[in-house]
């Protein structure tokens, strides 16, 4: 809905969620939307082991937002 708006999104999920990521891609005719992975889990991480997760995300998250400029 925001990239229809012209706004550039990166969608961010866990290993454990990739399947579901690429079916409801497919679904919306998208089926090689690009999404960044991470480890799995998150739910119960303390604040530092979040922030290592969104260090590991930055770099192909940024790939992601500026790829068609």
């Amino acid at each position: 809905t925001l990239e229809s708006r012209e706004i550039p999104c990166a969608l961010i999920c866990t290993g454990a969620f990739v399947h579901t990521a690429e079916v409801m891609a497919e679904n919306m005719g998208l089926a090689s939307y690009p999404f960044v992975v991470i480890d799995h889990p998150i739910g119960r991480l303390g604040p530092e082991r979040l922030a290592e997760r969104v260090v590991q995300a930055v770099p192909e998250v940024k790939r992601l937002l500026t790829q068609a400029l």
